[in-house]
């Protein structure tokens, strides 16, 4: 085979085979989360979160060597015997994948560019509303954030702007952040209100948060199709919330005030920028964590969904224990050697052969 011209086909058929497995890898990462997350409610919320990223970080590698041995695999080409009477479930669904793979590439490839393009459009826009219409504070404000800026030990140049634009403080930038405050914030809340509202979102600034959310989105845009991945992710996003909570009440020692100021803002519906830090994520339950010193247990929903999937996945292990989607990809040594595809007909026909065989030699007489 020509390499130039086989490539970008191998390239796009590896992509559609490790698109469908990230479903039950996906699915396998949840459950693990869903234990994580079950047993380790009296747990820090920074140690939630980091187990958090790490089940993240191991879908992903999971996902990359699933692509690199589908690949080198070299899932099977248009073979016509796979559609036999003989042909299993698995089979039959590597043959329909491989016929529509360029389909589904396409396909994939036209939403994520669409998605891609509106994320950068929020970016933009992001980036905008941190330029346009916005007023520095005061001397005291900014003497304030420089206060905090030492106790944290933040390296980074941090900007403090008010802005009539936004109805929620957050937090925009990652080499260069920026904290905006809404306008009508400052007369309607007290300064103890505010100085809290300001360590909340230094805090997302220390933690580089900003940046773990734009790879966050970028996963979700490209998974889009996988509910178990957004279910993660959006598990990373509260435990982030959690821990800024966290780092506030520790400088700050005043977790009634913080619970009040959390409370202030609870019943704020507002449509807030795709990749700002915002103040008013998860009201209710940060407030109820930072009360009771407990996470709250999984949903009922969530609880539901999670035994179905284990359910299922434990019904098709038992009925397809010894197929695997890969390893169908990869024809056998033998197959790869001859070049030929295996033939089901000729298989029967000395499986039959051995079968008579062993009959015969059942029948034999034994010598004395």
């Amino acid at each position: 085979m020509n390499m130039i011209s086989g490539a970008p086909g191998q390239i796009t058929e590896a992509i559609v085979y490790t698109l469908i497995n990230s479903l039950w890898l996906g699915i396998i990462f949840a459950l693990i989360a869903g234990c994580i997350v079950a047993a380790t409610r009296k747990t820090d919320a920074r140690v939630r979160y980091n187990f958090l990223l790490l089940i993240l970080a191991a879908f992903l590698l999971s996902l990359t060597a699933c692509f690199f041995y589908t690949w080198v695999a070299k899932p099977l080409a248009g073979n016509s015997s796979l559609l036999s009477a003989g042909a299993t479930d698995p089979e039959r669904f590597v043959k329909i994948i491989h016929e529509h793979a360029p389909v589904i590439f396409r396909t994939w490839l036209i939403i994520i560019v669409l998605q891609l393009a509106r994320l950068s459009f929020n970016l933009y826009t992001l980036g905008r509303l941190s330029k346009s219409g916005v007023v520095n504070p005061g001397s005291v404000w900014a003497e304030k954030l420089a206060e905090f800026i030492r106790v944290l030990g933040i390296k980074r140049k941090v900007e403090l702007k008010v802005s009539a634009l936004i109805a929620s403080p957050l937090v925009i930038g990652f080499l260069k952040p920026v904290i905006l405050l809404p306008a009508g914030l400052i007369n309607e809340l007290s300064s103890r209100e505010i100085e809290l509202i300001l360590l909340h979102e230094l805090a997302h600034i220390k933690r580089a948060d900003f940046l773990v959310n734009i790879i966050i989105r970028l996963i979700r845009c490209l998974l889009f199709f996988n509910p178990a991945i957004w279910w993660l992710c959006k598990l990373i996003e509260e435990e982030r919330e959690h821990c800024c909570d966290d780092i506030a009440v520790q400088i700050c020692g005043d977790k009634v005030n913080y619970v009040r100021t959390l409370v202030n803002f609870a019943e704020s519906h507002a449509r807030l920028p795709v990749f700002a830090m915002a103040f008013t994520g998860g009201m209710l339950g940060r407030v109820e964590r930072i009360v009771t010193g407990r996470h709250r247990p999984l949903a009922r929903i969530e609880i539901i969904c999670l035994g179905i999937v284990l359910a299922a996945g434990v019904w098709l292990t038992v009925t397809h224990k010894s197929q695997d989607i890969i390893s169908l990809a990869k024809p056998s040594v033998q197959n790869q050697r001859s070049g030929k595809p295996p033939d089901p007909a000729a298989r029967e026909a000395k499986m039959k052969a051995e079968a008579e065989r062993s009959a015969l030699k059942k029948t034999k007489p034994s010598s004395p």
